[in-house]
């Protein structure tokens, strides 16, 4: 009889935890981007002395003596972004495109829209490269954007 509550008791548990609907959310509106040296393909440390997305108020960087990366948000009601960068190497204009798409994630958790496609609409740097084309987190301790594009110089 005991063993016959405990089986019961664990299925009840099972059944309740179940009920909690997985609520994990991979999409994101972050774009990574890294910088390489052009000649060798290694990760470069470069000042940057300002970041900053047209039609944005917001300077996402100024005065960065030294990064090997930067986080580019991008506006998932829109199709495209302009990115300005004044770094070092002088001042580059990165555009990209990119499309969104709701996807349904279930009737409790709702939607989360995902942003993909990303492509090079005009570019100033020396050359850039797509990594992933598609903005996503990394599930881990802590969500970690993904790199999705690398600018070499």
């Amino acid at each position: 009889m005991r063993k016959l509550a405990g089986i019961m008791f664990l299925a009840y548990l099972f059944l309740v935890g179940c009920n909690e609907p997985d609520c994990i959310r991979l999409a994101s509106t972050t774009m990574g981007i890294g910088f390489y040296d052009i000649n060798t393909g290694d990760a470069l440390a470069i000042r940057v002395n300002r970041l900053q997305v047209v039609g944005s108020d917001s300077v996402l960087m100024e005065n960065v003596t030294s990064t090997r990366s930067v986080l580019l948000p991008l506006n998932p009601s829109d199709t495209s972004v302009t990115a300005v960068f004044d770094t070092e190497f002088g001042i580059d204009t990165l555009i990209l495109s990119y499309n969104t798409v709701t996807r349904l994630i279930s009737e409790e958790c709702g939607a989360e829209i995902m942003i993909e496609n990303l492509r090079r609409a005009r570019n100033d740097f020396d050359s850039i490269r797509f990594v992933n084309r598609s903005l996503q987190i990394t599930l881990g301790e802590s969500n970690i954007v993904t790199e999705n594009v690398q600018i070499f110089n």
